[in-house]
């Protein structure tokens, strides 16, 4: 514990609190302040726990008070107490606020504390709470710090000094009755209004109390963003009145200003009737916190304005024949409208003609037909990660899907560039695959081995083992530990190359000829190129690749005519430069140049007539 403390004020943030410790015991800021007690001033900022308390053990004071007030976060919102706060809702650390009224009690309940005595509350970090609902004055920004280092930003106690603390001197204003409803909730107390306000997390409550009023005050086409702060308080208000006063009062009160404002002639839309309401509604559409509100609008339009048939809001229509449309189906399944209408044309849910239409204009019946389809296409995937969804490599799986035993949802082809496998097709597949797969500890004795190896030790394709698993014509399938998918399944090598059914291929390969007559791969080729040695072309029918092959009779018919120096040096155990010289003295000469082939070769005839 600290020698020199000051007292933690009711509502005071963990900011604030290390900030006056901070400058009571002298250290020029907070980050030096944390780094020669050990914490780091980031888990003080994000409301770390073990930090938290640890401050609290360090400053004199209950850690659990402490953590009640401090704003900490689980990474998307805040929270504070039990209060859920997104972070829209805090202020910029730029724009601290304070009440010079509690700054000055906080002074004369702490003297020994000296200018370490005022704290910041954390109701003044929201950004709806504009006024102090002890001492009704309008809160005062403190002025930038010099610095825009975080740890610069968030000392409060520093950064107050400059600021008067005489009432006198600053906007007397009542709190509004949102701000009263609020600090009510960062307390702790019971609200007790109606069920559905007092159940929605802590920002919305703030956030749909804003929009409402504004919407109430303003009309359809108020700036939500534009606001001046008074308005903003006033608009808070008036919204939080009536959502307070539960939902039959909310429901008239929106239908009362949905008729008064003006609007266009041929005004035909939710959103011609309640603007940015139905915009920030819409935008927050993925939050179930504002449901009720969506609803309700939903209800009022189609209730009381008469609407095309393609009409929709909040992707859904005036009863159960209900129309869709590519822009509400694309904000639902996550994709591009301009693909998604494409796909849609080609399932036959929308008809050639909507090609040309835009998105809002597109539209189709939302029924059973059409959601399967919608469904399907939000699972789609790309082929590259179609193949590591079931875990095999980009060329088996492309193999797999031409040879037809994977089909694709979405075929590429015209304006639709990329192809699209559905994740249920996907594991229908591996579930037939795998159908057969003993799930128990590999046996002994067998060459187990996964499809690629096997196939490479058999001479056989990888598409010809997957065609004996489908057709059940491999009994010996196993599991690899540790694997999963297409790279899990083992088999038994033997199996493999006894249910393989090769086609016979004719003639000799290259590497084959070469093993026959040691000549080298080079010279064999040579004499195909130079047509000393007849070959043609086939498909392999192990691998369907082209393949150069030479008939029996052919190559027997160039050895009865032809002999290599090479073959005459390994018959006479005699080195071919001394052979070739002695035939060169008797005057036989090669059959073809040498340097054209690369080996030398003479008739056999030349040898019975010398």
């Amino acid at each position: 514990m600290l020698n020199l403390r000051v007292p933690l004020m009711e509502g005071e943030s963990a900011t604030s609190f290390c900030s006056r410790l901070a400058m009571r015991n002298r250290c020029r800021s907070m980050q030096e302040f944390c780094g020669d007690l050990g914490l780091t001033f980031k888990d003080i900022q994000v409301g770390r726990v073990e930090t938290i308390s640890r401050l609290a053990e360090l400053g004199g004071t209950e850690p659990s008070l402490l953590l009640t007030s401090a704003l900490r976060t689980d990474g998307t919102r805040l929270i504070c107490g039990s209060n859920q706060i997104d972070l829209a809702a805090r202020r910029h650390m730029h724009q601290l606020f304070a009440c010079p009224a509690c700054l000055a009690e906080d002074r004369a309940s702490a003297p020994e504390a000296g200018d370490a005595a005022p704290a910041g509350r954390t109701a003044w970090m929201l950004k709806a709470i504009t006024t102090c609902q002890k001492h009704g004055i309008a809160l005062v920004q403190l002025a930038p710090p010099a610095s825009s280092e975080p740890s610069r930003l968030y000392d409060f106690a520093r950064r107050v000094q400059s600021l008067s603390l005489k009432p006198e001197d600053h906007r007397s204003r009542p709190a509004s009755s949102l701000e009263r409803y609020l600090y009510a909730r960062l307390d702790g107390k019971p609200t007790q209004l109606h069920p559905q306000i007092d159940g929605m997390p802590f920002y919305a409550v703030a956030h749909a109390s804003y929009v409402v009023g504004a919407f109430c005050r303003l009309g359809p086409k108020a700036r939500l963003k534009s606001l001046s702060e008074q308005q903003s308080w006033e608009c808070s208000a008036i919204g939080f009145d009536s959502l307070a006063a539960g939902p039959e009062v909310l429901q008239a009160t929106l239908l009362e200003n949905m008729n008064r404002w003006p609007k266009a002639k041929n005004a035909g839309s939710a959103v011609a009737f309640f603007g940015s309401l139905y915009s920030w509604l819409a935008y927050h559409q993925s939050d179930p916190a504002y449901e009720f509100l969506r609803k309700m609008v939903r209800e009022l339009v189609f209730s009381n304005h008469p609407l095309g048939a393609n009409s929709l809001i909040y992707g859904f229509g005036p009863d159960a024949n209900r129309l869709s449309s590519v822009r509400i189906a694309s904000e639902e399944i996550k994709m591009h409208p301009k693909r998604l209408k494409r796909l849609l044309i080609a399932a036959s849910i929308l008809d050639q003609e909507a090609a040309p239409l835009s998105a809002h204009q597109a539209a189709f019946p939302a029924d059973a037909k059409a959601a399967e389809v919608l469904q399907r296409i939000k699972r789609c995937i790309p082929k590259w990660a179609a193949a590591a969804y079931i875990n095999a490599t980009p060329l088996q799986f492309d193999l797999m899907h031409k040879a037809g035993m994977i089909e694709a949802f979405i075929n590429s082809g015209g304006q639709i560039k990329d192809y699209g496998f559905d994740t249920r097709d996907l594991d229908a597949f591996l579930e037939r695959l795998m159908a057969d797969i003993q799930d128990e500890i590999l046996p002994e004795g067998l060459q187990l081995l996964q499809i690629q190896p096997a196939s490479n030790r058999a001479k056989c394709t990888v598409l010809m083992i997957v065609r004996l698993i489908l057709e059940r014509k491999l009994s010996r399938l196993y599991r690899q530990p540790g694997a999963k998918g297409f790279m899990s399944i083992l088999v038994d090598l033997e199996e493999v190359r006894s249910a393989v059914d090769w086609p016979t291929r004719p003639g000799l390969s290259i590497a084959e000829v070469v093993k026959q007559t040691r000549w080298s791969r080079p010279v064999v080729t040579a004499l195909i190129d130079h047509g000393l040695l007849p070959a043609r072309t086939i498909n392999n029918p192990h691998t369907n690749m082209p393949q150069t092959i030479i008939e029996l009779s052919d190559l027997e018919a160039f050895d009865r005519e032809f002999v290599a120096l090479s073959a005459l040096a390994r018959e006479q155990h005699q080195l071919g430069t001394i052979i070739k010289a002695r035939l060169m003295q008797l005057g036989v000469n090669p059959a073809f140049d040498a340097k054209g082939v690369g080996a030398t070769f003479y008739r056999k005839s030349t040898f019975s007539t010398g």
